[in-house]
């Protein structure tokens, strides 16, 4: 090859540092394999360089390192602090899957990232013509470098010769790539910038994650990477966070967990692999749901939602549906105990080596630990609402907002799991079930109710808004959440066109009893509504139950097409409307058509003109047919007698009621014992 250091004296740049020549690197590998190796894609060949000077600060026993990406106009070059390498050593960057120093199988480190490495010149090669490696040894005096062009490339010696290198700091390594072959716009791959790209593969390296208590299973060098574009005269400092917006949500301990130290062990080699799996839900959806795979701190999998991740494999997760599944969140990482080729990815580190006996153990272990964390991802069955109302720092956020940490070092059998009772593949949500049941009857009545439910999921039932968040922190970011009660309010009636601009509250004794079916129930005050809002007198009635009236007024606002509160209001309904009412159903003889007009014709009381005078027991002798005629055989004493009650009081006082002397411990039993006093006065049989 041409000699570097002679060129007529105009030896400029990098190449200005190159001295006299100091010996020669004997030849490793065939120049044929190199040449083959020397076609990586562009990102790929960056992320290897990277590699290696993360591997090297590690061999080195650093505790940080300074990486530089310097884009020039038709140069890269990669700059580190990682502790260099030593004359001896220099032919480690010839060697395929070297990693600068290494052991007796050829890597450095047994959880090494760069097991699947070609080496500093292989990847140079495959984004330009000609590349100079430089490194001064920490503690060393000298620094050395070896230069590689095309005219050495074309000649049968594989020996390199190497020179003395002046102007490198102790610990430094540069290597610089010319003659480029590739653009700038072609390292970027699917990411934006190659910021983004760096940011991505490396963000256990260069995200704080001395607080995560989970990452005891990564590497610990804290790396500091700046991108610097020369052309453009910017930098960049590449910069990760790892966090996850998690949700503590305090239902069947839905919380976060973190099982750990499962010890996998290859039937195909003798090394050993540990792996340790995170599972949880995002309070909202993530924008990178699915599986993130980090092979020895090096991200392998960002957001995999296919089968190479373990969804839709046997005895693994479900198939992953963004629609559904978008806050279910899967952290894994694999970390190689022994070798990095016990590490089952295939040479791009971009996915896991399928058929892999290790492979299929991840998965399973995935699947055994992540599936129920996807049921509960799955906004069919916990919808966003109640998953966001519990952030780590929220009052009742469950498990103290902090990731429950299990050893399953001792035990491969998984066991711990959000839910109840297993049931088939997943566990019983019993509290989720159950506050979803409360929830939708409240809003479909247009009520709110937070008494009935525990303080802590009365959060997810309002929203953040709730008086019951004493955190700071938590009312002050996110005071605009609502809950699943605002939610449902909001799926059943258009908040354009409705007339409760939120549930009613009502207190817990005003609501209806359990074994009310709540949707008869709507059917039949809607039937009510329209019929009083197409009255030739529209009017709204005020005797309905203080758990009727919200939904009554707001069908009555829809019917009327306007506010209820300026119809007349009505104490009493008319006889098919107070049938109605109490039954459900309109008497037998009434029809649709003629409803309103029915009322007409109706059995009324005596005036009250003729009447306000008599005492109750008089009242009911003196209306004897009438009242018979609206008695129904179908009805119970207790409706007949409310009959009674309601029609006495168009004309006298209730209070008149009072002093009526029949002892009784309850309203429904001294009820019960006028009617039979009824009975005695009027002669009325139950045939009647």
């Amino acid at each position: 090859m041409t000699d570097p250091t002679t060129n007529d004296g105009d030896a400029s740049g990098p190449l200005a540092g190159l001295r006299s020549k100091v010996g020669e690197i004997p030849g490793a590998p065939e120049k044929t394999a190199l040449l083959s190796l020397s076609t990586l894609d562009p990102d790929r060949a960056v992320l290897e360089l990277c590699d290696n000077s993360i591997d090297a600060a590690r061999v080195n026993e650093l505790s940080g390192t300074d990486i530089e990406l310097v884009l020039g106009e038709d140069y890269l070059e990669i700059r580190d602090s990682s502790g260099g390498i030593p004359e001896d050593s220099l032919d480690v960057w010839l060697t395929l899957g070297a990693s600068r120093q290494t052991d007796a199988d050829g890597y450095s480190l047994s959880d090494s990232i760069g097991w699947a490495g070609v080496g500093a010149i292989e990847a140079s090669l495959s984004i330009g013509q000609s590349v100079m490696l430089a490194s001064r040894a920490a503690g060393a005096d000298q620094g050395y470098a070896y230069y590689i062009d095309e005219e050495y490339l074309e000649t049968d010696d594989w020996s390199l010769d190497y020179y003395e290198y002046d102007g490198l700091d102790p610990g430094q390594t540069i290597v610089r790539i010319e003659d480029l072959t590739i653009g700038h716009e072609d390292l970027y791959g699917d990411y934006d910038t190659l910021p983004d790209l760096l940011s991505t593969t490396y963000e256990l390296y260069l995200a704080d994650t001395t607080t995560i208590p989970w990452a005891d299973n990564t590497p610990v060098l804290d790396v500091d990477l700046t991108v610097v574009d020369e052309v453009n005269n910017r930098s960049k400092s590449v910069m990760a966070d790892v966090s996850v917006d998690w949700s503590y949500l305090n239902f069947d301990s839905a919380h976060p967990r973190a099982y750990q130290s499962f010890e996998l062990a290859n039937e195909t080699t003798t090394g050993r692999v540990r792996l340790d799996i995170i599972c949880g839900l995002s309070r909202t959806k993530h924008p990178k749901s699915g599986v993130h795979l980090y092979a020895n701190g090096r991200k392998i999998f960002d957001g995999e939602t296919s089968y190479e991740a373990g969804f839709g494999f046997q005895n693994g997760l479900n198939q992953f549906r963004s629609e559904r599944h978008g806050r279910l969140v899967i952290l894994v990482l694999v970390r190689s105990l022994d070798s990095p080729r016990d590490i089952p990815t295939e040479n791009n580190k971009t996915t896991l080596r399928d058929g892999s006996d290790t492979t299929k153990a991840i998965k399973k272990r995935v699947g055994r630990t992540g599936l129920m964390y996807m049921h509960l991802a799955d906004v069919h069955r916990v919808p966003t609402p109640m998953s966001e109302a519990y952030p780590g720092e929220q009052t009742f956020a469950s498990n103290g907002g902090q990731i429950e940490l299990l050893d399953y070092s001792e035990n491969q059998d998984v066991r711990d799991h959000p839910g109840g009772k297993r049931s088939g593949r997943y566990y019983e949500l019993e509290e989720l079930e159950t506050f979803k049941q409360i929830t939708k009857r409240h809003a479909k009545l247009c009520l709110s109710c937070p008494d009935v439910l525990k303080p802590r999921h009365r959060p997810a039932y309002h929203g953040l808004r709730h008086e019951d968040l004493e955190t700071e922190a938590a009312v002050q970011l996110y005071d605009e959440t609502k809950g699943f009660l605002h939610d449902r309010f909001d799926a059943f009636y258009d908040a354009d066109k409705r007339y409760w601009a939120e549930p009613v509250l009502v207190e817990q004794d005003e609501l209806p009893p359990m074994d009310v079916d709540v949707n008869a129930r709507l059917e039949t005050l809607e039937q009510l509504a329209r019929r009083h809002a197409q009255a030739d007198e529209p009017f709204r009635y005020l005797g309905m139950k203080p758990w009727e009236r919200p939904y009554y007024l707001e069908q009555l606002y829809q019917f009327a097409g306007l506010d209820p509160e300026e119809l007349p209001a009505h104490e009493h309904l008319p006889p098919e409307d107070k049938y109605l009412y109490e039954h459900g159903v309109l008497p037998e003889e009434t029809t649709e058509e003629d409803d309103v007009s029915s009322a007409d014709v109706a059995p009324k009381p005596s005036s009250t003109d003729d009447t306000s005078d008599l005492s109750f027991p008089e009242y009911i002798a003196a209306n004897q047919s009438a009242i018979a005629a609206v008695a129904r055989e179908n009805e119970s004493e207790y409706e007949t007698v409310t009959r009674m009650v309601e029609g006495y009081a168009s004309l006298a006082s209730m209070e008149e009621l009072d002093d009526i002397p029949i002892e009784a411990k309850t309203p429904e039993e001294k009820l019960r014992r006028i009617v039979a006093r009824y009975r005695e006065i009027v002669g009325l049989t139950k045939d009647n």
